[in-house]
């Protein structure tokens, strides 16, 4: 599960208990009744099951307890020792561990892999001009995206369970294509639908933290019909873009690159 829609009537100043309790709600429902998938999502898993173990490490090779492998259909995470040991139909799953840069990895059959993760893991660039940006307004955003010439920002549309705004750009094709921006407190983990990680041929991943050290995930993937996609996330709140032809997707991510975080008031 890396998105849902849930209320989020009461704002949170501390979300470290909401985070914790939500990881754990998710990890509960993936090990005992599995997540629901589309269509889509069925038609990229692999035929069969395959194994996949190993142990996750530092880049000096010392093991990362609860590191987690994202998108492989379960809830996965390395033992004390950084072990891991699971079946999977996923063609690719990322490994994570909050501090570190993640590894993404395709697959096609079983595989025992050494992962060797680097840190630490930078902390994200903070807002010095928020003047200039554009924001949501909205009490749980966090994301300032900047003005860019030739992206237009439409209104805020404040929902009762997520905010959201698109900025949007004509493409080659003369169809408007987007990025969206949505906030609510239960609105993501941050991170790219199993979908889109599945279906890229080529994929990319920053991490980074916020002042609190919480972790922020820039993904971009090129799937293999050409198309294009980025999701800029934090917990609760996401940037993106999806299935944008590569030609139109210069302006838009000059918006992502020049993303930054609010500072937080003291």
């Amino acid at each position: 599960m890396t998105s849902g829609y849930f209320l989020h009537l009461v704002r949170f100043d501390n979300l470290e208990p909401v985070i914790s309790l939500w990881r754990l709600v998710c990890c509960l429902a993936l090990a005992g009744a599995g997540v629901a998938q589309t269509p889509k999502q069925k038609a990229l898993l692999l035929p069969s099951e395959i194994h996949l173990s190993g142990i996750v490490t530092t880049s000096d090779g010392k093991p990362i307890p609860g590191a987690r492998i994202d998108h492989s259909g379960t809830a996965a995470t390395t033992d004390s020792e950084g072990k891991f040991d699971l079946h999977t139909r996923a063609p690719a799953v990322v490994f994570r561990a909050d501090g570190y840069q993640s590894k993404h990895f395709r697959l096609d059959a079983d595989a025992a892999l050494t992962v060797a993760l680097t840190g630490p893991a930078p902390e994200f660039r903070r807002c010095g001009a928020c003047t200039e940006c554009t924001t949501l307004g909205s009490l749980a955003s966090a994301l300032c995206l900047p003005a860019v010439k030739g992206v237009r920002a439409g209104p805020p549309d404040y929902d009762i369970d997520y905010d959201k705004q698109l900025l949007s750009i004509k493409s080659r094709g003369g169809k408007l294509v987007a990025i969206q921006h949505s906030v609510g407190s239960m609105w993501s983990f941050g991170l790219p639908p199993d979908e889109d990680v599945w279906a890229a041929r080529e994929y990319h991943e920053a991490d980074y933290h916020d002042e609190q050290g919480r972790p922020i995930v820039d993904a971009r993937g090129k799937n293999f019909d050409g198309n294009c996609w980025r999701i800029l996330g934090k917990f609760g709140e996401t940037a993106s873009y999806r299935n944008v032809a590569a030609e139109d997707i210069p302006l838009l991510d000059q918006v992502l690159d020049g993303a930054s975080l609010r500072i937080a008031s003291k």
